[in-house]
């Protein structure tokens, strides 16, 4: 993961065959001449391939994710992201408790 702040073009080396993405929290970017990828926007980047040309002509804040695939199927349900057969023993483990308990936060408590 990478925190960005830019201000004009820069390239990026990410690792081949990974799952890449850029979230712009704030202004417009152009990623090897996609079209404007702009605030509260997710570019989702090809696996093959190594290098991002980032172009933007005023200050940008945005994160890249890259992250290797997994390659196993997805499931999410609540507050649970996994595989089909680990959801369903979260969702046990949850049910019986195994994992601990929130305690309640007053919102009138003083520091």
């Amino acid at each position: 993961m990478w925190d960005l702040r830019l201000e004009s073009q820069t390239e990026l080396t990410v690792p081949e065959g990974y799952t890449t993405l850029l979230v712009v929290l704030k202004g417009v970017v152009h990623v090897n001449g996609s079209d404007a990828i702009t605030t509260a926007e997710v570019g989702l980047f090809d696996r093959s391939g190594t290098t991002l040309q980032i172009n933007c002509t005023q200050p940008v804040t945005a994160l890249l994710l890259c992250g290797e695939p997994i390659d196993e199927p997805i499931v999410g349900q609540g507050p649970f992201v996994m595989n089909t057969q680990e959801i369903i023993e979260a969702i046990v483990d949850y049910q019986s408790g195994k994992m601990g308990a929130l305690s309640p936060v007053s919102s009138n408590s003083s520091a």
